[in-house]
């Protein structure tokens, strides 16, 4: 699928004045002002990629997404993310049994993909933006009756440090999960 939108108030935060200074003491710490304002028209263009293939008792489903945006003064707007995607495995064995390999993905957010606000509201980055990153998760689930699925999982299984774009906070490291599902 491709797709191009076109819209008008695009809303960005810029940076702005505030008692003739650009910057203010908040907190003890000297901060960048600004605002949301109205930046007149803008853009987004992306394209997005699914695939699924069947064989037997196997499932491959492949997605991947790309996105850019700027507003009418050639500003990137704000959390247009880099692409991204997924490979997910499905091995059915038995009807009443499935196993799910999966991985997910993302590109680096360079510096030069984020948008300058992005910078002054807090979000930690590193220095050149937000790395690249690849986590794999597996998960398992057995159906023992019509009322009551036995899952389990490992999440995240190599334990990598990573973070969406556009969020301040890092994912959770590897993580297992045992659970009994009820239906009533």
């Amino acid at each position: 699928t491709y797709y191009h939108s076109g819209f008008q108030d695009v809303m960005q935060v810029r940076p702005t004045i505030y008692n003739g200074s650009d910057s203010v003491m908040y907190n003890g710490l000297m901060s960048a002002v600004t605002s949301l304002q109205n930046a007149g028209t803008g853009w987004i263009d992306g394209i997005s990629i699914a695939l699924q293939a069947t064989y037997a008792d196997v499932t491959c489903d492949v997605q991947a997404s790309v996105a850019t945006g700027r507003d009418n003064n050639g500003i990137m707007l704000t959390h247009i993310v880099p692409a991204f995607g997924q490979v997910r495995l499905m091995w059915r064995p038995l009807d009443r049994a499935q196993v799910v390999s999966e991985i997910r993905w993302s590109a680096a957010w360079t510096r030069s993909m984020i948008p300058e606000s992005e910078f002054t509201q807090g979000v930690h980055y590193t220095d050149v933006g937000l790395p690249a990153w690849t986590i794999a998760t597996i998960r398992a689930s057995y159906e023992l009756s019509r009322w009551i699925t036995a899952q389990t999982s490992i999440e995240n299984i190599f334990d990598l440090q990573y973070r969406s774009a556009g969020s301040g906070i890092s994912a959770p490291g590897r993580n297992l999960m045992l659970a009994l599902r009820c239906r009533f």
